[in-house]
């Protein structure tokens, strides 16, 4: 296992699964459906937002995988500083490993087209790839079956719905998925460290049950979190790329199909390279991409989002139930054209 003073700005690999010991864990990063994971990418169309050439953190295009790898070794390193049982632990890395499994290309850029067009999302697919319900056949449920672990019972932890002891460490507002993305995020955005690691506040959180809960810690996500949504996750490139990808989806719904979704990347690319090359386009040559729309593209009306993330000092951080007490966001919208996006985004790069 990687010792403290290697922690402290690691972010995982997707050839770094080998601390996973749990057979189960091994058993299911074999099946299919896990391996694709590895061909879709963490964040959408904005992981095509620079020619990644490197192994850091900041220096190359991260995927599904080596995040849900992440967040069941941070499951892991709950269960064994906890010293939980082992049926609870082998639950909590089970849901950790395939609590995005049915993510599909692109990620969250193109859902809310397939959403509209076929009714389906990650969370609908994750469901179905589980249980057996996909064109990823039973090898899933009858692994995860063949530990005697509950299948409904980890949908239920992955979908926020469980009401179990460790419900809290998938459905609160700081949990071991949002702690390894957003670390991850931060680790994209540039090579200077975050605040520490999520590992080390897991095995702090671990040790301090369900009250004495790391304070400090917790702020200090809170506060990376807010950084995150504005440099990264909400940024006017980011926006721009998300809606080069769904309109060129929605013009072309008529050659996609409902199974599209369950495609990785690579095979997204090389049935739609049209797609690709706009939002490569959108990503180096702005000024390019706004000579190649047609006028219907760049009156089309766009979402622009800004989040605030804060701390409510008020409230004391005693027990789990107080993390979405003190933890609080605000959410602001307001509508533009896809033309005005583009002009601050062509500035942004001037």
């Amino acid at each position: 296992m990687l010792v403290d003073a290697e922690l402290s700005d690691y972010v995982l690999r997707s050839d770094d699964r080998s601390d996973l010991f749990d057979p189960l864990a091994r058993e299911l990063l074999e099946t299919e459906a896990v391996r694709r994971l590895k061909k879709i990418g963490f964040l959408g169309a904005i992981d095509y937002c620079k020619k990644w050439s490197g192994k850091e953190a900041d220096r190359r295009r991260h995927n599904r995988l080596e995040h849900s790898v992440g967040v069941a070794l941070l499951a892991q390193k709950f269960a064994l500083t906890a010293e939980i049982p082992q049926h609870d632990r082998l639950t909590l890395i089970a849901a950790s490993l395939l609590h995005d499994i049915g993510h599909g290309p692109l990620s969250h850029t193109l859902e809310p087209v397939f959403e509209d067009a076929f009714e389906i999302d990650h969370h609908r697919a994750t469901r179905r790839i589980i249980k057996g319900d996909s064109i990823f056949g039973r090898e899933i449920a009858e692994l995860v079956s063949s530990y005697k672990l509950d299948i409904d019972e980890i949908i239920a932890l992955i979908d926020g719905n469980h009401n179990g002891r460790y419900a809290y460490l998938f459905s609160g507002k700081i949990n071991l998925d949002t702690l390894e993305g957003i670390t991850r995020c931060r680790a994209i955005v540039g090579p200077r460290p975050a605040f520490g690691t999520a590992l080390s506040i897991v095995e702090r959180w671990a040790q301090s049950g369900t009250s004495k809960l790391p304070e400090t810690d917790f702020d200090e996500f809170w506060g990376l979190k807010h950084t995150v949504y504005a440099l990264l996750i909400n940024s006017t490139l980011g926006l721009t790329m998300d809606t080069v990808a769904q309109a060129w989806i929605r013009t072309n719904l008529s050659k996609i199909e409902p199974l599209d979704f369950y495609l990785n990347e690579w095979q997204m690319r090389r049935k739609y390279p049209e797609l690709f090359r706009l939002i490569e386009s959108a990503a180096y040559d702005q000024s390019k991409l706004r000579g190649e729309l047609s006028s219907k593209w760049l009156r089309v009306s766009v979402q622009a989002r800004r989040r605030e993330y804060y701390v409510d000092e008020t409230v004391d951080l005693v027990s789990v139930s107080d993390i979405d007490q003190r933890y609080k966001h605000k959410k602001h919208s307001w509508t533009v054209s896809f033309a005005e996006i583009l002009e601050k985004q062509i500035y942004r790069e001037m």
